[in-house]
């Protein structure tokens, strides 16, 4: 889950302090890792408005895809991070998720 907000270090500020969560800056301005939880998640800032994120944690990225677009669904697109890879797809009835893969240790 990444919590998608306009305002990433007023999310991380009230997160931290409602849950004790242990945030990390990452790669983008006013997005967060966090990597006090399980499974880790994110805050990502900048967004027109606030909403959230879903991850599907499968073990390839490859075989999954080609299974959402034999389902019908479509895979708009593919990643590979320092911390694993993603790809960005919708169902079949266009509800988007992302498939992650992380890297091991992550």
């Amino acid at each position: 889950m990444t919590l998608e907000v306009p305002d990433g270090e007023r999310a991380s500020r009230f997160y931290e302090a409602l849950f004790g969560w242990t945030v990390h800056a990452s790669g983008e301005p006013g997005s967060f890792h966090v990597s006090s939880i399980t499974p880790p998640s994110g805050i990502h800032g900048g967004g027109p408005e606030a909403g959230v994120r879903i991850f599907f944690r499968v073990d390839n990225i490859a075989a999954m895809t080609a299974r959402v677009l034999e389902l019908g669904g479509e895979v708009l697109e593919v990643h590979d991070y320092e911390a694993g890879g993603n790809a960005v797809c919708r169902d079949d009835q266009g509800l988007q998720f992302e498939l992650f893969r992380p890297r091991p240790g992550y």
